[in-house]
């Protein structure tokens, strides 16, 4: 897993302990990300966790990770999502 992914799910997790969501551990929810998710691109303008039903809790099947590379991605963000907000290094 690469540098910035851990620390989007580290950020992400912290995040997720004030909501409510169906993850037992921080475990449960980096092997959820790893084995179904995109890593955070390096080239993306920003990486967010969201919910795709915000009237139901955080889950494995209520949540995605996206990455946007362009305005019109913005969509695919929905209600009650955590912006990952990434350092751009030069």
């Amino acid at each position: 897993m690469r540098f910035k992914t851990k620390e989007f799910l580290t950020e992400c997790w912290r995040w997720l302990c004030n909501q409510d969501h169906q993850w037992d551990t921080h475990g449960d929810f980096v092997e959820w990300a790893s084995e179904s998710q995109p890593e955070v691109d390096y080239g993306a303008i920003n990486t967010y966790l969201t919910k795709i039903d915000s009237s139901k809790p955080w889950s494995e099947s209520n949540a995605r990770i996206v990455n946007i590379h362009e305005e019109w991605q913005m969509n695919l963000v929905l209600a009650g999502s955590y912006k990952f907000r990434q350092e751009i290094y030069e």
